[in-house]
């Protein structure tokens, strides 16, 4: 019998794929649309199908895609959230009485929908019916739940004297965000059945506030701190470990988790000083790993750039965005596929 010869095939450097078809690490460029702005752009969210990227610069929200690039979704605004294919965009905007409001866009429609202000959305769904963040200002601040479209005023969740919602799961089910009640701020998970229930704080920590959910709701990250000593710390909760604290890259003093992966087994966020700030991802296996490091170590090119924020992740975790310095020292978008 003949024998048959068989090869292992290795992509070039910064290319991936069945066919190397891919490229790992995509720089989207500065973007022309905020020329005149005085902020760059700078990422807020990754779509969970890892292919659209949304965000601001100034007062612009800006949404990009790889067929059409960046485009303004809505001027005097800010864009936070977006959903699972990135055809709805959620933030807070200037509404057409001039005041801040919590403001849905949808591509292909005609208009916005616009919240009662004073207002702000944080995040919204798969399917982009359901928008989440805050309705009201000060301490009379309420969490709520937005079923559109046309569904009438938002309900507000049952929580502490001042409360705010960040982020909820692909079904809608579940919400996560932040309460304050008894002199301290705590982060919580809601869902109909349970209500908002307190997720605590991890060791040397007072206060807590949750910022990301994963897809199925099972897990919650955010950030737990004091005003001590300790600082910043991310965290990731389970029902079955509670809360806990990931570390830190090393010579940073502080940082935060903001999002993870469709089921929690990936979670981003960075690690900081008062000065500097690096990307940094975790999870079970490698403990906290910096982002740059990953992608070097997965074959993309970054060499020159200093990866210091993410944006997301998408729901298979095999793409990441976020915004970075490139070499020239610019701030700058980027989407890296890590597989």
């Amino acid at each position: 019998m003949d024998e048959v010869a068989t090869y292992a095939c290795h992509c070039p450097r910064n290319f991936t794929g069945k066919n190397c078809e891919l490229q790992q690490f995509t720089p989207l460029g500065v973007a022309s649309l905020c020329q005149g702005q005085s902020e760059p752009f700078v990422a807020s969210h990754l779509s969970g199908d890892g292919r659209v990227l949304v965000g601001s610069c100034q007062d612009r929200a800006l949404r990009w895609t790889a067929s059409g690039g960046f485009q303004i979704v809505l001027d005097h605004a800010r864009a936070f959230g977006t959903n699972w294919d990135g055809s709805v965009v959620v933030g807070t905007g200037s509404s057409p009485s001039g005041e801040s409001a919590a403001f849905r866009w949808t591509a292909g429609a005609n208009g916005v929908d616009y919240l009662p202000a004073p207002s702000s959305a944080n995040a919204t769904n798969g399917d982009g019916s359901v928008v989440v963040g805050e309705f009201g200002s000060g301490d009379a601040r309420r969490a709520y739940r937005w079923l559109t479209p046309a569904s009438g005023p938002p309900l507000t969740l049952p929580t502490g004297t001042a409360s705010g919602a960040y982020d909820v799961s692909a079904l809608g089910d579940v919400i996560v965000g932040w309460t304050f009640a008894g002199g301290s701020a705590r982060a919580f998970r809601w869902t109909a059945e349970a209500g908002a229930v307190n997720l605590g704080v991890t060791p040397n920590t007072e206060h807590s506030i949750a910022i990301g959910v994963s897809r199925d709701g099972s897990t919650v990250v955010g950030n737990a701190f004091s005003f001590g000593p300790v600082g910043d710390r991310g965290f990731v909760w389970t029902r079955a470990e509670g809360m806990r604290d990931p570390g830190l890259l090393p010579g940073f003093s502080a940082g935060v988790l903001r999002g993870t992966d469709g089921h929690g087994a990936v979670a981003l966020g960075f690690s900081r000083t008062d000065s500097t700030s690096e990307a940094m991802l975790w999870d079970e296996e490698h403990g906290v790993r910096s982002v740059g490091e990953v992608l070097v170590a997965a074959g993309a090119d970054v060499a020159g750039w200093k990866i210091s924020g993410v944006a997301g992740i998408s729901d298979d975790g095999t793409v990441i965005g976020g915004t970075g310095y490139n070499p020239r020292g610019d701030i700058e978008a980027w989407l890296s596929r890590l597989r």
